[in-house]
């Protein structure tokens, strides 16, 4: 698993058998670290974001690598937050 945050999205690898629910995943992981930072940082959490928000969106974007070789999707996922949009 890799992972690549910028201020308002992030990029997340991770590998999974087609059996599985990647929308499931992806609202898991929304869940779970919306929970972390309400634990860790409540008051300032209340104060950004009110009571019963997230500090996600609905949206998610899901994109498939196939056959590019791991090494170089990794290199790109950790090295995002250093790219600057042209």
């Amino acid at each position: 698993m890799e992972w690549g945050v910028e201020p308002d999205h992030i990029h997340f690898l991770v590998s999974l058998h087609p059996d599985n629910n990647i929308s499931q995943l992806v609202k898991s992981f929304k869940s779970a670290s919306t929970k972390a930072v309400m634990a860790q940082f409540p008051s300032d959490f209340r104060q950004t974001y009110g009571k019963g928000r997230s500090l996600w969106g609905r949206q998610k974007a899901i994109i498939s690598c196939g056959g590019a070789p791991l090494a170089i999707v990794m290199e790109y996922v950790k090295n995002q937050a250093g790219v600057e949009a042209e």
